[in-house]
């Protein structure tokens, strides 16, 4: 399960609406490392930029649309800010649609010069983000005829107050970062934001903590040719998640694979190919899962598209005199 994303979907949700307190986790990516405004707020500008990136995510699809996962991102470093501004638009669908999360982010973050080459970026995000169910199409225990299982009539479980609702949403993130190594840390629901649909009721959204590092290994004989090894730890709640890959460039071609860890046991296996080619790279993976739920999910589908304008000579010219840094090249 990506980062223990419950599996009865109707029943959870129900639970979730109406208990005093609820434990949500955010959507997750495998393709973390390409969804970088997502992942952490001093990624953006990182790669110069203008960049903008798509990603999509359908997570258990033999789960009749279990997850599917929506992002549009743009970001760019700006000299007159200094620093890197990003936005995105995240769609998340749940349990074909009976629970959706829309939002908008913006961020911002500062970049101090640690020394020539080596760059720190401070950043904070801020996020409008709307929860909605969708009442109508969830069944309960007392709608069915306990000896037939045949529907009786409606629910006399109690409607929420309100089946939408807008939070706002607080993070903030750093990366440390050379051309050949970078680490960051991010932070996400630093104000705890209440998604309860009860007025009377609080369920505060748990604060996420994220840690991820990797490398950029070029080989001797080869320039066009590296590896990068990529390791990310996340905690929110009392869920933990630790993922880790390997990727190897070989000119355009871009292949590797990883494995991700839920709790103390091993989630999924993951595989990564895809292309990248002047301005234009995509990226698509698949999750074999190893859970408990194995063969009975259809795993995952990932894609990423990104267009980095940086990638011109143009671009790299202007960069270099607006004073930036350059980051590892798995980020253009």
């Amino acid at each position: 399960m990506s980062f223990v994303r419950l599996s009865l979907l109707s029943f959870c949700l129900w639970a979730g609406l109406v208990s005093q307190r609820t434990s949500a986790q955010d959507a997750e990516f495998s393709q973390y490392i390409f969804n970088p405004v997502y992942l952490n707020p001093g990624l953006a500008g990182s790669s110069g930029g203008p960049r903008f990136i798509a990603n999509y995510r359908s997570q258990w699809p033999s789960l009749d649309k279990a997850y599917a996962t929506y992002t549009v991102s743009y970001d760019q470093h700006v000299p007159a800010l200094g620093g890197g501004i990003g936005v995105q638009v995240l769609s998340d669908n749940q349990a074909n649609g009976l629970y959706r999360q829309t939002g908008v982010s913006g961020v911002y973050n500062y970049l101090l010069h640690v020394s020539e080459k080596t760059g720190l970026r401070i950043g904070l995000r801020a996020a409008l983000l709307q929860t909605r169910v969708d009442w109508a199409g969830l069944l309960f225990y007392d709608q069915f005829d306990q000896s037939t299982a045949a529907p009786v009539g409606n629910s006399l479980e109690e409607m929420p107050s309100f089946t939408k609702k807008t939070i706002l949403d607080m993070g903030a993130g750093m990366l440390l970062y050379s051309k050949k190594v970078y680490v960051g840390f991010g932070v996400k629901h630093i104000n705890q934001p209440n998604l309860s649909l009860y007025s009377d009721r609080r369920s505060p959204l748990p604060i996420r903590f994220l840690g991820n590092f990797g490398a950029e290994i070029r080989t001797k004989r080869n320039g066009h040719t590296y590896i990068s090894p990529n390791l990310m730890y996340a905690r929110q709640g009392t869920f933990n998640q630790v993922q880790g890959h390997v990727l190897v460039y070989r000119g355009p071609v871009i292949a590797g694979a990883g494995l991700r860890y839920a709790g103390q046991n091993t989630d999924a296996l993951v595989f990564y190919l895809g292309m990248k080619t002047g301005v234009f790279r995509t990226v698509y993976s698949y999750d074999n899962t190893y859970s408990n739920l194995r063969g009975k999910t259809g795993g995952a589908h990932e894609l990423s598209l990104s267009l980095n304008f940086s990638e011109s000579k143009k671009a790299a010219r202007k960069r270099r005199l607006n004073n930036s840094i350059d980051c590892p090249d798995l980020f253009y």
